[in-house]
């Protein structure tokens, strides 16, 4: 009986050994064939990229358009100089002092309102203007 045991043991290990080796093989083909399709992923990913900035550099309507935009906004921001906008802020000021070595204190705040003068930018004129110049350095960082 220890005999035949003996001679079945290594058919069975053999049979577990192949069967692991087997599931462990598949699942290193399967990583491989997953590492295969994200290549191809980015290849098509890189190419339509490519084919973008050809079609890009190629018409001269793209650029055209860019600066057209560029242009207005800067005209915008620049023309906004010359309008003047009032803005009423609330300011706080100290008035009377202190007198006969600080027993007697006649400080008081004084809430007033001043009236300034300056040119008003929109906060839209700003972010346009922000995005643009980041489009530019964006796309000159880019190329190679």
């Amino acid at each position: 009986m220890l005999d035949m045991i003996t001679n079945l043991l290594p058919l069975l290990g053999g049979g577990i050994f192949g069967a692991l080796m087997t599931l462990w093989s598949n699942a290193q083909k399967d990583k491989a064939d997953a590492h295969l399709r994200m290549l191809e992923v980015f290849d098509r990913r890189e190419g339509s990229i490519k084919n973008s900035n050809e079609t890009a550099e190629k018409s001269n309507g793209f650029a055209f358009t860019r600066r057209i935009i560029a242009l207005s906004l800067i005209s915008v921001l620049v023309g906004t100089f010359w309008m003047q906008g009032t803005v009423t802020v609330p300011i706080t000021v100290q008035e009377g002092g202190s007198y006969f070595f600080g027993l007697w204190d006649t400080r008081a705040e004084v809430l007033t309102y001043e009236t300034l003068k300056a040119p008003l930018v929109l906060p839209e004129v700003l972010q346009s203007c922000q995005a643009i110049i980041g489009v530019y350095f964006g796309n000159s960082m880019t190329k190679r």
